[in-house]
């Protein structure tokens, strides 16, 4: 059964950007006139560790901030581990929240 307050994949673009030495890797998913990056990529564009990340955008939230229900949604992500496909619910956060993150890491 379906979950309906999970949002598909968006149909919109997806682009994977690399380094020049092939360290750094950020997939970037745009929909709905913004970008929308999960948390494991923020850490890796703001070099700081996943824990951080949720720490920053639950201080945003808590601050009113931002609101959650406009820059956080739920994807289903669909990826291969060993011999088997394996679905996941990842968040996502849009433009804002990695504009906000920016400041505050930097």
């Amino acid at each position: 059964m379906a979950d309906k307050h999970l949002t598909q994949s968006p149909a919109g673009e997806f682009i994977m950007f690399a380094s020049d030495d092939g360290e750094v890797h950020v997939e970037c998913r745009f929909e709905q006139e913004t970008l929308w990056l999960p948390q494991a990529t923020l850490a890796k564009l703001y070099q700081i560790t996943p824990q951080a990340v949720t720490q920053h955008i639950k201080a945003i939230y808590e601050e009113g901030e931002l609101e959650q229900n406009a820059t956080c949604k739920s994807y289903l992500q669909v990826q291969q581990e060993g011999n088997r496909q394996v679905s996941r619910n990842r968040l996502h956060y849009s433009l804002p929240i990695i504009q906000t993150l920016m400041k505050i890491t930097h």
